[in-house]
């Protein structure tokens, strides 16, 4: 959010450089290169991604450079804060050259995420997934250096513009989520929690995906997957006939399969196994009760340590809601409004689905599949 909230810099004096920053809990969305920064990503063409054209090798190429570009970008301001202090300006030395680099790498990465999430032929999982986490520590690099954090700190605000001390606050409060602000002996303690939490989490990311692989069913019944659409049967054959069979069932395919299977006990056993995924009715070692109280007890310590009553409070200081009290109130006030709303459509898809034959209470199991086909019913 940093740089797109000034107003009388970067939003007013350079109107091609309105830049976007994104975080975990809020977007901004704003212009985020200038047409000529495009032209020179190979991505794009004309101002707008080159899909005909792009290939998993360009797309690695051209991430890993805009990556290295920002990683060389934070480093050399860092070198102008430890040479040449007092000769800085804090928006054009320091904010600007960071949101610039930070820029590309934004339009970059967000092209290659999108690729990996709707084409993973142009963008498999093996290439983007290490990219990804190489991308998400250099964007956190600016807010990780203490070079960076300090000249923040020790920077006479009183004469910035609202939306400069926005962005001012904006460092100081991700430095200080960082550890920035901690003494030797709790910085020690905070470094080894963050250590902790990272291996929980791949522990916890790694039972969950070997147990997610763990379910598997196979339908030899073509009449079971006549209504199945194309993309979906080509996803589950065995075969090169995708209309022939046989065809696999797994969860990767869950949403899809539950909006068109017509067997409900198969519907029925998909859901479960997913609801059952790295839980204590698993085998032993792919259960991940354990590892969930763990995150949770390591949360609770790095909050402490940062100074706060609870993670959840912490984690409101880059939340656009403000507090915990927010989020409470206004999911109550929505709860409030869309229940009589839920129940109305429930009662609804109940009656439609025992008109069209079924017998029998709505489960979850049931909904994604009664829902598609009364949708058939009312629009088609």
């Amino acid at each position: 959010m940093a740089v797109s909230i000034l107003g009388r810099r970067l939003g007013l004096n350079r109107p091609q450089r309105l830049f976007q920053q994104i975080r975990t809990g809020y977007i901004v969305l704003l212009p985020e290169v200038s047409p000529e920064q495009l032209e020179q990503n190979p991505l794009y063409k004309g101002g707008f991604p080159d899909i005909e054209n792009i290939t998993q090798e360009k797309c690695v190429t051209t991430l890993g450079k805009y990556l290295l570009d920002f990683e060389h970008g934070v480093r050399q301001v860092e070198n102008d804060i430890v040479e040449k202090q007092n000769e800085l300006e804090l928006f054009d030395s320091i904010v600007e050259p960071l949101e610039e680099y930070g820029t590309k790498l934004e339009a970059t990465w967000g092209l290659v995420k999108a690729l990996y999430v709707v084409d993973k032929k142009k963008m498999p999982s093996e290439s983007y997934l290490s990219l990804h986490e190489r991308a998400r520590r250099a964007r956190s690099l600016k807010y990780n250096s203490r070079h960076i954090h300090n000249f923040f700190k020790n920077y006479d605000a009183s004469k910035l513009t609202e939306e400069e001390q926005r962005v001012v606050s904006k460092f100081l409060v991700e430095g200080k989520l960082n550890g920035l602000n901690l003494d030797d002996s709790k910085r020690e303690a905070f470094a080894e929690l963050m250590l902790n939490l990272a291996n929980e989490t791949a522990n916890f990311n790694h039972r969950v995906k070997v147990s997610s692989q763990k379910y598997t069913h196979i339908i030899d019944d073509p009449i079971i997957t006549r209504d199945f659409p194309e993309d979906l049967l080509q996803t589950m054959s065995l075969s090169k006939d995708p209309y022939k069979g046989p065809w696999r069932v797994n969860l990767k395919i869950l949403d899809k399969f539950l909006q068109y299977c017509p067997d409900r006990k198969l519907r029925w056993s998909a859901w479960l196994a997913n609801r059952q995924v790295a839980s204590n009715v698993g085998p032993r070692e792919l259960n991940n009760s354990q590892h969930l109280e763990k995150i949770r007890q390591i949360r609770r310590d790095l909050a402490r340590v940062l100074g706060y009553d609870s993670f959840a409070q912490m984690s409101m200081e880059t939340k656009m809601a403000g507090s915990v009290e927010n989020i409470q109130n206004t999911l109550g006030k929505i709860l409030e409004i869309a229940r009589p709303h839920q129940e109305k459509e429930l009662n609804s898809l109940q009656s439609f689905a025992e008109e069209s034959g079924f017998n029998g209470t709505l489960e979850l199991w049931d909904i994604p599949y009664w829902e598609r086909k009364q949708k058939i019913s009312l629009y088609q």
